[in-house]
């Protein structure tokens, strides 16, 4: 996964490059360790590597992201990933769209989640709204 830092804040971007994570799909950015900067989540499409299970997000140290976590303990793969404090415990948690199944992982407030829990399953499509 690579994205475009802005180098001065005067429109300069510059390639960088943030894991080796394969096929990344879709990326949102939110505060996932609630540490007051925006780290990435992510989400593949064909599932994980060796790496990471699939659902990962990436830990914003100042402008670097080289630390990785996995948000699924298990093989997940999707085409949306999501950030929202769901349950009102004052964390981020994860939604993701995986096939025809809305998933819901819990923030366990430390940048940590729960087992996946699928809120539905069967949707003919399942598309992201910003």
């Amino acid at each position: 996964m690579y994205f475009f830092k802005n180098t001065n804040g005067l429109g300069n971007f510059a390639l960088e490059n943030l894991t080796v994570f394969a096929s990344m799909y879709a990326v949102y950015p939110a505060d996932m360790d609630g540490d007051g900067d925006n780290d990435i989540l992510g989400i593949s499409l064909y599932g994980g590597n060796n790496s990471y299970a699939g659902v990962a997000w990436f830990e914003n140290n100042n402008g670097v992201y080289a630390v990785g976590h996995d948000v699924s303990a298990i093989d997940a793969r999707g085409e949306s990933v999501q950030a929202a404090d769901s349950d009102h415990d004052g964390d981020l948690d994860v939604l993701t769209s995986e096939g025809s199944a809305l998933s819901w992982y819990s923030n366990n407030g430390v940048g940590t989640f729960g087992a996946r829990e699928v809120i539905r399953v069967g949707f003919t499509k399942i598309s992201k709204e910003y």
